[in-house]
């Protein structure tokens, strides 16, 4: 029988305190996985010029969040849930790409047998975001007596698309008397480099929750601020904010993709940038959906991800029941836990 099978929770990382924003940006824009193939010398360069221009003003973003947030917390709370609902079989862990638990730290548990599956926190396919975590954990793993599964994507996900839509759902009842005429506001985090599939993929996901949710009233799609340099993805958040209360929308409300928990950007961009440059346009309420973080429902994605990874692999899993080992299984049976996460 294999060891233990051990499942990297990947994500891009966030700085740690204010004083990390520079080092943050920097390493996001020399990685070249994330980014841009340019030369060395040319990514060095770019890495300099970014850091100098938005790291004070992410530095400053930081400044307003508390420490747990920027401790990447929520982060460790999605590996513990998910952990519990696989079971005493699996260890399960955050590895960060640019701040925080590396690839390189993980790798130092493994042991002879052991298995390791890759598994995004984000949905939508991105360099910074899954491209560059995943080969970045590739490379900690090569030559490793182990065998390794990944996740690539899953932005039509069933259960991670009922979690978003649970977050609206949750939105549109804290609304006040009065906004039936809301509108609503999908606000995705605005990346660096050549975006690939991560805006139709996002897209793709707005529309099942749109649809999920049965909703009847206009909605769009935009992006937070990116950082450093180069063109940013539009529409940005803060201008079709603006736009929509310009052309008398009365009722915002806002809903992260693209971010599975709680950070700056949500925190600060959306909660207070965003919600400012609305209401400085005339709209009277803005409320912001929270972000699937530790919610069942998308752990319970999480953990179908995980067996339908192994299924691809063709590992076999004893511990589990023969109906359970196929693409669309089912842990209620085997693990009683399964959708009470948290």
């Amino acid at each position: 029988m294999a060891g233990t099978t051990h499942v990297w929770l990947l994500s891009l990382g966030a700085p740690a305190s204010p004083q990390g924003a520079a080092a943050w940006v920097t390493a996001l824009w020399a990685d070249a996985d994330a980014v841009t193939p340019a030369l060395p010398w040319l990514r060095r360069l770019l890495a300099w010029l970014a850091a100098r221009w938005s790291a004070p003003a992410l530095a400053r973003r930081c400044e307003a969040l508390d420490a747990d947030t920027l401790r990447w917390a929520e982060v460790e709370l999605q590996a513990r849930d998910l952990g519990r609902v696989l079971g005493a079989h699996y260890a399960v862990r955050p590895v960060m790409r640019y701040a925080g638990p590396s690839a390189a730290q993980a790798a130092k548990d493994l042991r002879t047998g052991d298995r390791v599956i890759l598994l995004p926190v984000e949905a939508q396919v991105s360099g910074p975001t899954t491209v560059s975590p995943t080969r970045h954990a590739l490379s900690a793993l090569a030559g490793l007596p182990v065998a390794v599964a990944q996740v690539q994507g899953y932005p039509d996900h069933p259960a991670y698309v009922e979690a978003v839509a649970e977050t609206l759902r949750e939105a549109l009842v804290d609304l006040p008397a009065g906004s039936a005429d809301y509108q609503v506001l999908f606000c995705a985090r605005g990346l660096p480099g050549r975006p690939g599939p991560y805006p139709d993929q996002l897209l793709a996901t707005a529309r099942a929750v749109a649809a999920r949710c049965r909703l009847g009233r206009p909605w769009h799609l935009a992006y937070t601020a990116t950082p450093g340099l180069g063109r940013p993805l539009r529409p940005l958040a803060t201008e079709q904010a603006a736009a929509l209360g310009q052309q008398g929308a009365r009722c915002l409300v806002l809903v992260p993709l693209g971010f599975s928990s709680e950070h700056v950007e949500t925190r600060v961009e959306l909660d207070r940038e965003v919600a400012a440059a609305a209401r400085a346009a005339g709209v009277r309420h803005v409320q912001r959906a929270p972000t699937v973080a530790t919610r069942p429902t998308f752990v319970r994605a999480l953990a179908e991800l995980v067996e339908q990874a192994e299924a691809r692999a063709g590992w076999d899993v004893p511990w589990r029941p023969r109906a359970a080992n196929s693409d669309s299984p089912s842990r209620d049976e085997h693990h009683p836990t399964a959708g009470k996460a948290g």
